[in-house]
């Protein structure tokens, strides 16, 4: 298998390159890139006997391999390659390398915060403030703590509001009578009927 099995394929760059060939050329010439792509570090070896048996060609198709060769590709001596293939590949192997370092500091930073690390203690997550809810898994110490300043918040805004806007007139509240407590306790049942939630 490939290191890379998608080879990136740039469309305009192709038809600009090979627009003049005809389309026998062309699927030859894309075999050799698949091929080129497919190999260890994106080259084939200059080798006729080789690309031959690689590219399954005929005997007719050996000159036509050679002209493509010549027109698109580069010779170093043992190897044929070719510039923008080598380009992709590089960027591909780049952006690999770079996931896999990423992949593993992010399993480092895993393994560092699950092995004798705690998580830090929230003082108070028993208030949301976007939704004015108060979540279930506080005291009821701390309920009536966060309702008693969601009061205290709108009486403030209530009070800071120009002559003539909208308020809150006495008989918009809640018609029922609040019931005192012993130190601003209440039951589960008076938060959950104040809250709405019932």
């Amino acid at each position: 298998m490939a290191q890379f099995p998608c080879l990136p394929l740039w469309t305009d760059a192709w038809l600009a390159d090979t627009s003049h060939l005809p389309r026998e050329e062309r699927g030859l010439y894309m075999d050799l890139l698949i091929s080129m792509w497919r190999t260890p570090r994106c080259r084939v070896p200059n080798d006729e006997a080789w690309l031959i048996k690689r590219l399954n060609l005929k005997s007719a198709e050996v000159q036509t391999l050679w002209a493509l060769v010549n027109e698109f590709c580069q010779f170093d001596g043992n190897w044929i390659t070719q510039k923008r293939l080598l380009f992709e590949y590089a960027q591909r192997s780049n952006f690999k390398n770079r996931m896999s370092d990423a992949r593993n500091r992010s399993k480092d930073n895993k393994k560092k915060s699950n092995t004798g690390a705690q998580s830090p203690v929230l003082d108070s997550p028993s208030l949301n403030l976007n939704t004015n809810r108060i979540s279930s898994f506080c005291s009821l110490e701390e309920k009536a703590t966060a309702q008693k300043q969601e009061q205290d918040k709108s009486a403030r805004s209530l009070a800071s509001a120009p002559n003539g806007a909208l308020t809150r007139s006495p008989q918009t509240e809640s018609a029922e009578p609040q019931q005192a407590t012993d130190k601003n306790e209440m039951t589960l049942a008076e938060v959950r009927k104040r809250m709405g939630w019932q």
